[in-house]
């Protein structure tokens, strides 16, 4: 059952760093496939009336017939279907790396930039083109890290002493204490 397939809008990347070597075919992947919604929700008006999570999902969940589209096209490909969630919009799919690059049409290798490994893909993602217009993302087909931490862990000056945070934590704190209702303000029972 070939279908024809179409780029997925916005999918288009382009590795940073250097390639340092292939990926196994038989290298495990998970990934998930993020779906339109049936409907978008709209900003509810101040005091506006409220919705129960059933009813969201209900309205502005995943289309069942595009989650059993993804369902047949992951068997297509030999792709088990780990997780399913209409109101997350979201499938979860596993397979080989092999089977992920046929499904998709993409070309992945292993690259390394700053230090961190990871697996990367070139291009865009080819999608069917009865799912396309049903799809908003297919995410981690590569595992680049998507974010830098930008924070620094105290430790040790040059002298040998703890510095800031650090030695707040390594002096010795005073017993809990344990208030009665008196002391936090609760009247006692009459």
């Amino acid at each position: 059952m070939a279908t024809k397939k179409v780029q997925l809008p916005g999918s288009e990347r382009q590795p940073i760093g250097t390639k340092v070597g292939e990926i196994p075919p038989d290298e495990m992947i998970e990934i998930s496939v993020i779906l339109k919604p049936m409907a978008r929700a709209a900003v509810p008006p101040a005091g506006g009336a409220s919705m129960s999570r059933q009813e969201f999902a209900a309205k502005h969940g995943a289309d069942p017939s595009t989650i059993a589209k993804v369902q047949a096209f992951a068997k297509e490909y030999g792709l088990t279907v780990s997780e399913t969630a209409a109101e997350r919009r979201t499938v979860k799919l596993e397979g080989t790396f092999d089977n992920m690059r046929r499904a998709f049409g993409v070309q992945m290798e292993r690259y390394s930039h700053e230090g961190q490994a990871y697996r990367a893909r070139t291009g865009s993602i080819q999608v069917p083109q009865d799912m396309a217009a049903s799809l908003e993302a297919v995410l981690g087909l590569d595992d680049r890290p998507q974010a830098k931490p930008h924070f620094r862990v105290l430790g040790e000056l040059s002298n040998g002493k703890v510095s800031g945070a650090k030695s707040k934590r390594l002096r010795p704190q005073p017993p809990a204490r344990v208030l009665c209702r008196n002391e936090v303000g609760l009247h006692p029972a009459t």
